[in-house]
């Protein structure tokens, strides 16, 4: 797949998408002519980018959670306690989400008009 009907099927920009080839993100694939021709696999791969993105996570630990996933096995207990702590840094922002809600819902419901 063509990196612009790569951008288009995933909803993102084609410079995103050879950025994320630049930092080794994504693996630099390339036909004989030089065009960017990507596997489903790479699809795949950037629909997991893009959803950990969404999630929070940065290029850096996505990138560094592609790497330990690609060496499978060898590191399995420095991933769990990645996504662990990940995990953790979730719950404390839906605290903080449900107190923020909360404030505002007093606001709402006081007597005094905003």
């Amino acid at each position: 797949m063509l990196v612009g009907e790569l951008s288009k099927k995933l909803g993102i920009p084609s410079s995103t998408i050879r950025y994320y080839e630049k930092i080794d993100l994504i693996p630099k694939i390339r036909d004989n002519n030089g065009y960017r021709n990507y596997p489903e696999e790479v699809v795949d791969l950037l629909r997991l980018v893009i959803t950990a993105k969404e999630l929070g996570f940065t290029l850096a630990e996505i990138k560094e959670f592609s790497s330990l996933i690609q060496e499978l096995g060898q590191d399995r207990g420095r991933i769990r306690k990645k996504l662990e702590l990940k995990i953790e840094d979730i719950e404390a922002k839906i605290k903080e989400l449900r107190q923020f809600k909360k404030n505002i819902s007093k606001l709402l419901t006081a007597k005094c008009p905003l």
